[in-house]
């Protein structure tokens, strides 16, 4: 009994990093400013050079059929284009 839980938290401790790794690869490649946030799933973010995206403190999205309480599976899209600003 003991393996299995120590076996349960190794999958999910390792999922939970992957996921992390994941959800940071869009957002440090798209140049979004964040300090601290929270991501339940993928968002999907689009950026031309000229513009910008920043998130405040303690920024929290919900992504995906897992996250979402209505059950749309359905990811955040942020999008700013042509010297625009979402913030």
């Amino acid at each position: 009994m003991q393996l299995y839980r120590i076996i349960r938290s190794l999958k999910y401790r390792t999922k939970c990093f992957w996921g992390m790794v994941h959800t940071h690869i869009p957002i440090v490649g798209n140049g979004v400013g964040h300090s601290t946030f929270r991501s339940a799933g993928v968002p999907i973010i689009k950026r031309s050079d000229d513009s910008r995206i920043v998130w405040g403190k303690n920024f929290r999205m919900n992504n995906g059929l897992a996250a979402n309480q209505i059950g749309f599976n359905t990811p955040c899209i942020f999008r700013a284009t042509h010297s625009s600003s979402v913030q």
